[in-house]
């Protein structure tokens, strides 16, 4: 069973990438990625959309660990990431909290970004 610091770790060394390099490309810290690769921090849902799009991987499998059915990519496969358990970042939600991530992770990035912008209106 992987937890979701291993799978960012193991994603990105795939794609042959730094830490200093990976953190450039996301906008953030070395130090920041490194926490968030041997789980000192846990990356926000914005930061799993970026390391999810700029490692090429479902940004779903990242936290859960399951590889999303629904929408196989090319990527998943290159990588042989199948079924790796549940992260414990994950046991940490309830039921309907993990299904209402999974639902916002199928959508487009462009339904992500208005599902954000609503809820940020909400807060105001």
């Amino acid at each position: 069973m992987s937890s979701l610091h291993q799978r960012i770790t193991k994603a990105r060394k795939s794609r042959r990438l730094s830490q200093a390099n990976f953190a450039e490309r996301l906008g953030v810290t070395r130090t920041a990625c490194s926490h968030w690769e041997t789980g000192r921090a846990k990356p926000s849902t914005k930061h799993i959309e970026k390391i999810a799009k700029l490692l090429a991987v479902d940004a779903n499998w990242l936290i859960t660990g399951v590889k999303d059915k629904r929408q196989p990519t090319a990527e998943l496969a290159a990588y042989n990431l199948a079924y790796e358990g549940r992260a414990s970042y994950l046991e940490s939600f309830d039921k309907e909290t993990q299904k209402v991530a999974a639902d916002y992770f199928s959508l487009s990035i462009g339904q992500r970004k208005l599902v954000r912008d609503l809820i940020k209106a909400l807060n105001s």
